[in-house]
């Protein structure tokens, strides 16, 4: 980085980042058609959407792609079974 200003961009968009995701979990947590539907689709969406444009950008190989939207998958198929197990 040759000025702060990437710093604090960083530093903004690490923190809303993380209240997003405090929100989405606390959501799910309260909610049960959060926790059981959303969650795993949203999870889904922006997995893909990360290894879509490190992809692009020339960061990881096509079979790294392929390898993290399986691991993700299967991920949140456990996720969603132990979630959807709790009553």
């Amino acid at each position: 980085m040759t000025n702060g200003t990437s710093g604090s961009a960083l530093t903004r968009a690490t923190i809303i980042g993380t209240e997003f995701q405090l929100v989405m979990v606390v959501c799910g947590h309260h909610v049960e058609f959060i926790k059981l539907n959303v969650l795993a689709i949203a999870g889904a969406v922006w997995a893909v959407i990360g290894i879509a444009v490190s992809f692009g950008l020339g960061d990881v190989a096509a079979m790294i792609g392929v390898v993290d939207t399986l691991s993700s998958t299967v991920g949140g198929a456990i996720g969603g079974a132990v979630a959807g197990g709790k009553k």
